[in-house]
């Protein structure tokens, strides 16, 4: 349904999306939907985590895109204080994961979502209030824009609809997942960060369905590899009753998610059997073991951060840091800021870092 409305600053007619109220919807005779498929992660590999850069919205989605693996790796130590666009990265990147998290241990409420809202758009003027006057996506006016959610009257009604129908459904289905998570897109009740905070909300509704939510991988990424195909359409359909579209486009992107989730798993595999077989049948100790599986999560070291992961001495970590250099595993760097600051870098974990983001993303971006 659409409403016809005015904009008063140039008198041009132009149509808000008006969409049904989540408990008039039947969801009983939907086609089901693909079970969404996770592995244990034995190798300490977190790909929720690894993806997360790409979902957080902002600055991760614009001038982002150019930051590198290993300046992330710099940041999560706190080796780049000059690298503003890195640290930004990583700070959306960890309020991404937050965010994702907080969902998951607190029960969904209106004051929730404002406060995650809130925290995923910290410079934004109006963050963790629900809007009051009326936004639209695209184009410098409603009349001229591609899509004009609600008016922001309408908005108190469905929202407490939206909210009883996900505390209704517990613990939800698919189908209930992605009509709650396609309807909080069609009421866009926030000013800005309405797409991140969408994302991170069905992310945790998706991942606490799995058995190993380490190993999940959203389905939203689907959409960076194939153009958005189908993603945009999947709104108008919902407003035409048209649920057949909505359900094909998920099926595509959970069938990818399952499938892209093992190809990571295996990429991670052979890259813990190469650290290994590049001790090439050499004696090793608890403190080099210790270091092979920190590499996999981080692939930049310094001695005194290592031995807290570890709870080894620096002694034991420096002896063991070295000797992964002479094995050719680890190279030995001096950073000129901060000054005289030792880094051990595996060239190896980012090769295959790359690899996997040319597999997941082929530099296309998530609008």
């Amino acid at each position: 349904m659409y409403l016809e409305r005015t904009w008063p600053l140039n008198n041009a007619k132009y149509k808000c999306i008006l969409p049904a109220y989540l408990h008039n919807i039947d969801l009983s005779k939907l086609s089901p939907l693909p079970t969404l498929k996770t592995t244990d992660i034995d190798q300490h590999f977190n790909i929720r985590d690894f993806t997360a850069r790409y979902l957080a919205g902002g600055v991760c989605l614009k001038e982002g895109r150019t930051v590198s693996r290993r300046r992330l790796a710099l940041c999560s130590l706190n080796l780049t204080s000059e690298d503003y666009l890195a640290t930004m990265v990583h700070q959306q990147t960890r309020q991404y994961i937050d965010a994702v998290t907080r969902f998951n241990q607190n029960d969904i409420s209106l004051s929730l979502l404002c406060q995650l809202q809130a925290q995923l758009n910290s410079n934004d003027k109006q963050k963790g209030q629900i809007r009051t006057v009326q936004n639209w996506l695209g184009g410098p006016s409603p009349d001229k824009a591609h899509f004009v959610p609600p008016p922001a009257e309408y908005l108190p009604p469905m929202l407490e609809d939206w909210l009883n129908f996900i505390c209704t459904h517990q613990p939800p289905g698919l189908e209930h997942i992605i009509a709650a998570s396609n309807q909080l897109i069609l009421l866009h009740p926030f000013a800005d960060g309405n797409g991140r905070l969408h994302r991170a909300l069905t992310d945790s509704l998706l991942s606490a369905q799995t058995q190993h939510p380490a190993s999940y991988i959203s389905p939203f990424l689907y959409r960076l590899g194939h153009c958005h195909s189908g993603y945009h359409k999947t709104p108008t359909a919902i407003l035409h009753g048209d649920w057949t579209q909505v359900l094909a486009f998920w099926s595509d992107a959970i069938n990818w998610s399952n499938e892209t989730s093992a190809w990571l798993l295996s990429s991670i595999q052979q890259l813990q059997k190469a650290l290994l077989q590049s001790l090439a049948l050499r004696a090793t100790t608890p403190a080099i073991t210790s270091i092979l599986l920190l590499l996999i999560n981080q692939p930049i070291l310094t001695t005194r951060h290592t031995a807290n992961l570890t709870q080894l001495s620096e002694a034991e970590v420096q002896f063991a840091l070295d000797t992964l250099v002479e094995f050719g595993t680890l190279q030995r760097y001096q950073l000129r800021q901060p000054i005289n600051s030792i880094i051990y870098e595996c060239k190896w974990v980012f090769d295959a870092y790359l690899a996997m983001d040319e597999r997941l993303f082929n530099g296309t971006a998530l609008q």
